[in-house]
């Protein structure tokens, strides 16, 4: 549920915002581009996919002026609606299927052309009974060495701390390029 991209414009671009990133979504995108964000700023989208299933996201993002740029996010994919039953097929209870992750981004310039971020996020999944947790880690870069050139980096699932579960997450790298005409 992770790997479900947000915002219009970056969707529209085929996935490979990597390297704008200069709005809130970047807390998605590459955090990297939290340090280009002047004024505090708040997204939030609502949809229903298959079936039912609904996925949220919020983020918010404030500036800190040279303190670099503080964001928050929320990830949501709920489905509901299942039946647990017994072994003569009775109904016992309802449940549903629950994964969010809600996250703490930073993104700072530490030279001119050069900016840094990351996200750390605590991921759950509830399906009835069984819960597992992670904690995981996203980082990065974005370099302008000329004016209107950006070569964003972006590495998620660095690090992948599970409990109650055997699952592990992929590392996802996205390397991309702009140049803005």
């Amino acid at each position: 549920f992770l790997k479900i991209p947000i915002g219009a414009r970056e969707i529209s671009m085929g996935n490979t915002y990597t390297p704008f990133s200069p709005g809130v979504s970047s807390l998605y995108w590459n955090p990297a581009g939290l340090s280009k964000i002047t004024r505090d700023e708040v997204m939030a989208l609502h949809t229903v996919l298959w079936g039912g299933t609904v996925y949220d996201f919020i983020s918010y993002v404030h500036p800190t002026g040279s303190g670099g740029t503080f964001g928050f996010s929320g990830t949501r994919l709920f489905l509901g609606g299942f039946e647990g039953r017994d072994a003569q097929n009775r109904v016992t209870h309802k449940f549903e299927d629950i994964q969010s992750a809600y996250g703490i981004s930073y993104g700072q310039k530490v030279m001119g052309a050069l900016s840094i971020g990351a996200n750390i996020k605590k991921m759950s999944h509830t399906l009835d009974d069984h819960k597992s947790r992670s904690y995981i880690l996203d980082v990065g870069t974005m370099y302008s060495p000329i004016d209107n050139l950006n070569i964003g980096l972006n590495m998620q699932n660095l690090l992948a701390v599970t409990s109650g579960t055997k699952d592990t997450l992929p590392i996802v790298i996205r390397l991309g390029g702009s140049y803005k005409i």
